[in-house]
């Protein structure tokens, strides 16, 4: 990984722990020594750590998150709700209590079929995106059409922020470069 990110300093962005497809888990445990030690390599190269989780690994992630809150945490696709149960999923909304993890409004695809906005998910989705804050929510997929109809109890400025934090988080890594973007979202929960 060390290789990596000094050959591609100026692209690479963050490090993806993909813990699962589906109910098909590819990591045991996020205390695993080895993840641990992936973990901690990743924020101290500066990269965001990115995880495709599922709600059951919600409270381990919070664990390494709470051991290392200077390491950026970004969730991907609001940690796949369909895949745990509701107290497993209290889990992922409790990681909005930790300042580092910021939440990733995608996927909505992988359990709503009523596209292109997911409107019949609005419920769920704001319950999440409030327990994160403007602050620490990311659009990641879709349109930012998304954001204005999910979210029409944000102010507009608040509503803004989450459609410019994927901007500059994904588009700006090339144009401003990986260090900028980390520092970006760094700012972001500071």
């Amino acid at each position: 990984m060390k290789a990596l990110v000094a050959e591609y300093s100026e692209s690479l962005v963050a490090f993806r722990f993909h813990a699962h497809e589906g109910k098909q888990n590819y990591l045991d445990s996020f205390s695993d020594t080895n993840v641990r030690k992936l973990w901690r390599t990743a924020g101290e190269l500066g990269l965001i750590i990115k995880l495709h989780i599922g709600p059951d690994s919600a409270g381990q992630v919070a664990g390494l998150a709470r051991e290392f809150p200077e390491f950026t945490v970004l969730v991907d696709h609001m940690a796949e709700a369909q895949y745990g149960s509701g107290p497993e999923f209290s889990d992922t909304i409790r990681l909005s209590e930790l300042d580092n993890v910021y939440m990733k409004l995608s996927g909505l695809n992988h359990y709503a079929t009523d596209e292109l906005l997911f409107e019949s998910v609005i419920p769920f989705s704001r319950c999440v995106v409030d327990s994160f804050g403007p602050d620490r929510m990311v659009l990641g997929s879709g349109s930012p059409e998304i954001v204005d109809t999910h979210l029409t109890h944000w102010s507009e400025s608040d509503r803004g922020k989450s459609k410019a934090t994927i901007c500059s988080a994904c588009s700006a890594s090339r144009a401003l470069g990986r260090r900028q973007v980390h520092q970006f979202l760094w700012r972001r929960h500071q």
